[in-house]
């Protein structure tokens, strides 16, 4: 590979990756929380206590 060509696959390698770990930050932890809702419901068969995974 040419050098410029080695630098737009990194380039856009790295903005993949960003992007991927930004989504990651934001939208882990929010799933987290309605996972436990629906672990509590499937095994205890309700979800209206408070989360055992305080997320703030």
């Amino acid at each position: 590979m040419e050098p410029w060509e080695r630098m737009v696959v990194l380039t856009l390698f790295a903005l993949v990756s960003l992007l991927v770990c930004t989504g990651l930050v934001r939208y882990f932890p929010q799933q987290l929380a309605g996972l436990q809702r629906r672990t509590m419901y499937y095994l205890w068969g309700h979800a209206d206590e408070l989360p055992i995974l305080q997320l703030s």
